[in-house]
């Protein structure tokens, strides 16, 4: 059975401000493609409701504020995989700040060459100082935008060309772009009392009462 680890950064030992929770259903997008990573996004449908504490906080859906992402916007990625390309992986989350990636320069030949879905961004560092690697799939690249005073989950890490290249950025799905499935799916739970909308932040994204959303590992 799957679960999930929330409150902690770290994945080893007991903590006690830690959560683990049974997943009762996971939600894949019925187009999602596995060769070419279009809609790399699913939720999970948690048995118990999430309770918001010091350790576990809630973070925005960018419905609506993603047009605002730009190469100046202040974001960050996190995650417990491999620290650098054919490395190890981590126990302790790692945290790196990145910036937004136009598609121009992500589509050009000197990188994706086109090839990433209308749904998905690239974000990074162009000369590979910062990067998701394997084991990072699922977690979040948290924008901070300054005229709303909070951070937003603009991206789910979904894949890229090795880790940490030069011209080769992380490939991000982006929430926003499905904003429909996502409320559809949410309001038939919250119309039935299994949750409230809310949405909040671990390795993998959650509702409270319960949903993670999160790109296929």
């Amino acid at each position: 059975m799957w679960r999930v680890v929330i409150g902690t950064n770290s994945i080893k030992g007991h903590h006690p401000h830690s959560k683990k929770m049974k997943v009762k259903a996971i939600i894949i997008h019925p187009d999602f493609n596995l060769e070419t990573y279009v809609n790399d996004i699913a939720l999970f449908h948690l048995k118990k409701a999430v309770r918001y504490t010091d350790y576990i906080k809630p973070i925005c859906l960018p419905f609506d504020v993603f047009q605002k992402l730009d190469q100046n916007t202040k974001c960050f990625i996190s995650g417990w995989g491999r620290t650098e390309e054919g490395g190890n992986v981590t126990d302790v989350l790692q945290e790196a700040e990145v910036h937004y990636i136009s598609r121009k320069i992500c589509d050009s030949e000197q990188s994706y060459g086109k090839i990433i879905p209308n749904t998905s961004f690239c974000a990074g560092d162009e000369d590979g100082i910062f990067d998701t690697c394997r084991g990072d799939s699922g977690g979040p690249l948290m924008c901070y935008l300054p005229e709303h005073k909070r951070f937003f989950v603009m991206g789910i890490t979904s894949y890229g060309y090795g880790c940490g290249r030069k011209n080769f950025p992380g490939v991000y799905c982006g929430p926003s772009f499905y904003q429909k499935w996502l409320t559809d799916h949410l309001y038939q739970a919250s119309n039935k009392g299994i949750f409230n909308i809310n949405i909040l932040l671990g390795q993998v994204l959650l509702a409270s009462g319960s949903v993670v959303l999160l790109a296929i590992p």
